[in-house]
């Protein structure tokens, strides 16, 4: 039981590994994003 035991707790934390991997990475992207689109905007807004 406890082989089972290992291999559920093994996948649990891969999975967990995994999906902290994948929303850092979203997060890194958006702001990336975001850091190029603001001063776009701002330099169409506010050009003279």
């Amino acid at each position: 039981m406890s082989v089972k035991s290992s291999n559920y707790d093994q996948l649990i934390g891969n999975l967990d590994e995994f999906v902290r991997k994948y929303y850092i990475n979203r997060l890194i992207k958006g702001i990336l994003y975001t850091t190029g689109i603001l001063p776009y905007l701002f330099s169409i807004f506010f050009h003279q």
